[in-house]
């Protein structure tokens, strides 16, 4: 997959949504300048992070892929805060949902 834009892995919506968080990350991952993500990543990779403590496997498996190119949007406030060190375009949703 190719390098260019912004590359967003993604886990965000919860089931209590009452459809303006659909609409707007919709819009958001329909933008020309993001690509979407779905890259595995071996759990031993993940593990070998020093957040796996407190991150676990999904976590460090998510913050893997980010780096200059790759930002990550999430819920996850701890999985934000390692992620924006490295690229500070990751966004955390639920500073989305408390504004709007």
């Amino acid at each position: 997959m190719a390098r260019a834009g912004r590359r967003i892995p993604t886990r965000v919506l919860h089931g209590a949504d009452d459809g303006r968080e659909k609409a707007w990350l919709k819009a958001f991952l329909q933008s020309d300048e993001v690509v979407r993500v779905e890259e595995y990543v071996p759990s031993r990779k993940a593990a070998d992070l020093a957040q796996y403590e407190y991150l676990g496997i999904a976590g460090c498996s998510l913050l893997s892929l980010v780096d200059d190119n790759t930002a990550l949007l999430t819920t996850d406030a701890k999985l934000y805060y390692e992620a924006a060190r490295i690229n500070p375009r990751c966004m955390n949703f639920n500073h989305y949902r408390n504004y709007n």
